[in-house]
């Protein structure tokens, strides 16, 4: 062993006496015991927290859901509102229907009649004016069509009135 080693292994030993000698606490037990004691206290009252966000959250749902309930009936009940009053004007614009039916069996019979008594009835301007108008099936399609849309307009003007 040469010097170098011989004065290093002597530091080395003085360090280690020294150090084995003196007592190194990081942390009392007391300190521990309130560090723990701090933890639990925390952890209490952020159940209780979590309790009351929890508490809070359902009386929420429950609230929300009961306006919710309570706007869906309206609108179911505005909705059979409509329904009721749709029925009714549907009612009274099926009586505009029969004209239809009563002009063209008119016009049947009509048509009947001439050739009975050997007339053609294309022949006189207002049977074929007459006839041509409920021949077209496109007139009658769009007048249909009008009808619908009238409908549809007054239903519309009905829900919004009901809002």
């Amino acid at each position: 062993m040469n010097l170098r080693e011989k004065i290093e292994k002597e530091i080395t030993d003085k360090v280690m006496t020294k150090l084995a000698s003196e007592r190194v606490e990081l942390v009392s037990k007391d300190e521990l015991k309130r560090v723990l004691s701090l933890f639990k206290k925390m952890d209490k009252e952020t159940g209780a927290k979590l309790k009351e966000a929890e508490d809070l959250y359902e009386s929420s749902a429950r609230e929300y859901t009961g306006i919710y309930n309570k706007m869906n009936a309206q609108l179911d009940k505005v909705k059979e509102d409509a329904e009721a009053k749709a029925k009714i004007i549907s009612k009274e614009h099926s009586g505009l229907t029969d004209p239809y039916v009563e002009i063209r069996n008119t016009l049947i019979q009509f048509r009947k009649k001439a050739k009975a008594l050997g007339l053609d009835p294309e022949n006189n301007p207002n049977y074929a004016k007459a006839n041509k108008l409920f021949e077209d099936r496109d007139y009658y399609d769009e007048s249909k069509k009008r009808m619908y849309q009238i409908e549809n307009t007054i239903v519309s003007k009905i829900m919004r009135y009901n809002r």
